[in-house]
């Protein structure tokens, strides 16, 4: 579910918008964020298109769940959608891709999707 945050105070535009998204809901909103406790960004850098996202390896913390993993890049690359220079995304932990995964921290680009109600 969209949710809008007026920010202030960032020079980055896209890593504003993913410290809200880490923040999390409103108190009291029946929303639950997809991030695991502790998650933290290290930073966000955009350069000819692509998002560059270093997270803390806190968010590496979903016991195995791929459906978590799944939710917290669909929660990242439809944050970033709204940025239209932005059109892939590549996630980090600790600044370096992990190994032998398909998910977070992968060695690969993610395709930020044209439209909010269609992802796979």
């Amino acid at each position: 579910m969209p949710v809008t945050k007026l920010v202030s105070g960032y020079t980055n535009s896209a890593e504003a918008a993913l410290h809200c998204l880490l923040e999390g809901p409103v108190a009291g909103s029946d929303l639950l964020s997809p991030f695991p406790e502790g998650t933290k960004l290290l930073g966000v850098r955009v350069k000819d298109g692509m998002a560059f996202v270093d997270f803390s390896n806190e968010i590496l913390n979903t016991g195995g769940d791929k459906s978590a993993e799944r939710a917290m890049i669909k929660a990242v690359t439809l944050t970033l959608r709204e940025f239209t220079e932005v059109t892939k995304v590549k996630i980090f932990v600790d600044g370096k891709t992990i190994e032998n995964t398909d998910g977070i921290g992968a060695n690969e680009y993610l395709d930020v999707p044209i439209f909010v109600n269609y992802f796979e």
